[in-house]
């Protein structure tokens, strides 16, 4: 399997309206695992997110 079959995809919800939500990034694969994520005024997820998908791509065996 090559990294191609897992794509590394990112996600950038929140809200700007009347009740805004923070601001927030979770990067993911195309696959459906979660890799890494940051929400404004929270602390992210350990490391960055080339090395979590990295360590993906390594137990999925790609």
């Amino acid at each position: 399997m090559t990294p191609t079959h897992h794509p590394i995809t990112d996600h950038y919800p929140g809200s700007h309206g009347e009740y805004p939500e923070p601001a927030e990034t979770t990067v993911s694969c195309a696959c459906g695992a979660e890799l890494w994520e940051w929400q404004e005024g929270y602390s992210c997820s350990p490391g960055s997110p080339e090395d979590a998908f990295a360590e993906h791509l390594t137990e999925v065996g790609a």
